[in-house]
């Protein structure tokens, strides 16, 4: 579906790094601070097939989500109405669902994630289109379903448990879920399985920014950015890419923008990646964020068209 990246060909895209606490200095095409070091490579096009395949998450299944109706006195249901953004019910690793208890996020070694919505009433025959979201697929669903939400003239609970196929932990990192009535989106949200990370200044910072068209200065939307574990070069990634390589993953959204979701510890040497569709491939084996930088560090990305 998508071309493979063509060897790339004259100067590189550069990476600006904005908003540094020290003024910046330019050196070799790569614009860097002493807060924030960074240099580039590039990868070929066998590469970019491997990247693109690893940035799938494991596939998904759906159990059958009950409506939970209550005991309110009987209405007429001309519509639905639900409620919004969408609830993030608690969950055990057996599935069941606790629609008493919405959750924030979601610990480390979730197997069921259950998202839904509150709603007055539901009239007849009414069809809800689930689309599940995760930040490891770039910009594609993980997951479309429909549902038939049974009538009711009562106030009730319709959610959704998403799980693997063999039971295991889920892809940590930001989920997403829409919930639709034809074209109309009745509810959605997100959450992070995994827990918010917990950040120490002094010695890790998080890291966010924004990835644009080098030529136009336009957004780029859904571009995969991957930092890879301390230790992995992009080389190495290429060669034999595996999903436990990989350290923090996310992509941007319609404004290209992103934030990284773990935060990157300060003095370690990471690679990172960025692949866009249309988009020369880029990546550094250097990225270091120093004692000096100030949290959040911002990244300024532009990337060159194939």
């Amino acid at each position: 579906m998508r071309q493979g990246l063509k060897q790339a060909m004259g100067l590189l895209a550069v990476l600006a790094i904005a908003a540094l606490p020290q003024a910046a200095v330019a050196h070799s095409g790569v614009t860097y601070g002493r807060p924030v070091q960074t240099e580039f490579v590039d990868l070929n096009e066998t590469a970019y097939g491997r990247v693109r395949l690893v940035g799938r998450a494991q596939p998904m299944i759906a159990r059958p989500g009950v409506p939970v109706t209550s005991q309110a006195p009987a209405m007429q249901c001309a519509a639905l109405s639900a409620s919004t953004p969408a609830t993030w019910y608690a969950t055990d690793n057996d599935g069941n669902v606790d629609t008493d208890t919405a959750v924030q996020d979601y610990p480390r070694g979730t197997s069921v994630i259950a998202p839904g919505f509150q709603y007055d009433c539901a009239p007849a025959n009414t069809e809800i289109v689930i689309i599940v979201y995760n930040q490891a697929y770039g910009g594609e669903p993980a997951l479309v379903d429909k549902r038939t939400l049974q009538a009711a003239e009562t106030p009730g609970v319709f959610y959704y448990t998403l799980t693997t196929p063999d039971g295991s932990a889920l892809q940590e990192g930001l989920w997403r879920v829409a919930f639709y009535e034809g074209k109309t989106v009745l509810s959605s949200g997100e959450i992070l399985v995994g827990g918010a990370a917990s950040l120490d200044t002094a010695t890790q910072a998080v890291v966010q920014g924004t990835v644009t068209d080098l030529r136009t200065g336009q957004p780029v939307w859904q571009a995969r950015i991957f930092v890879l574990q301390p230790g992995v070069s992009v080389e190495q990634f290429a060669r034999g890419t595996q999903r436990e390589d990989i350290f923090v993953q996310t992509r941007t959204d319609a404004q290209g923008h992103f934030s990284l979701w773990k935060p990157l510890e300060r003095n370690i040497q990471y690679a990172m990646l960025i692949a866009a569709d249309s988009y020369k491939l880029r990546g550094t084996n250097r990225l270091i964020i120093g004692d000096q930088a100030t949290s959040p560090v911002n990244l300024d990305i532009k990337l060159v068209k194939r």
